[in-house]
């Protein structure tokens, strides 16, 4: 199969050489590899966002276990509208604002839409993505900017937010009774 390999071109005459030479005790070490979300560095969130969009989208296969397979049993091409640029961008603002493992523990996240398209080029937090049990400080798998199906969390209380609209609406009511 490497010949056939070399033969067509995936690989060359130096890894052919390399991987043939390579006894069979030392490919058949297992190694315990972390891969996928938790891996996809500060685009962690967006790669989770993804992720849970294909998995919940009947769209894309009848069931959800049937989707699942095709996601995760290889051979698809996911394009997605990330801006690489515009994300680190928006990570490195996130982090010199407060930083994901501040002592203040404030999470805050920046997402930006492309006008007219609905294209998301940025999904940042000030967190890092950590899916798994060890999670540390500064660490999380809470997506602030999606719903809850979508792997976000339960929602923040608006607060303090509301107040202008409310006072702008009871002067304006207040104007038109007069």
């Amino acid at each position: 199969m490497l010949a056939d390999m070399k033969r067509e071109g995936f690989v060359t005459e130096e890894e052919y050489e390399q991987y043939t030479s390579q006894p069979v005790e030392e490919m058949s070490q297992i190694q315990n590899v972390r891969a996928g979300r938790a891996d996809a560095g500060t685009s962690g969130f967006f790669c989770d966002y993804v992720t849970r969009s294909l998995l919940n989208d009947p769209n894309f296969a009848p069931t959800y276990e049937e989707r699942r397979k095709l996601l995760y049993g290889g051979g698809l091409t996911i394009r997605t509208t990330l801006d690489p640029n515009t994300q680190a961008a928006a990570v490195d603002i996130l982090q010199r604002k407060v930083p994901g493992d501040s002592q203040h523990g404030f999470g805050h996240s920046i997402v930006t839409v492309e006008p007219g398209t609905g294209k998301i080029l940025t999904m940042a937090e000030n967190r890092t993505f950590n899916p798994h049990e060890d999670v540390q400080p500064g660490e999380t798998a809470i997506n602030y900017n999606v719903p809850q199906a979508l792997g976000g969390g339960n929602g923040f209380p608006v607060g303090s937010t509301f107040k202008p609209f409310v006072l702008a609406g009871m002067a304006r009511d207040r104007a038109q009774h007069r």
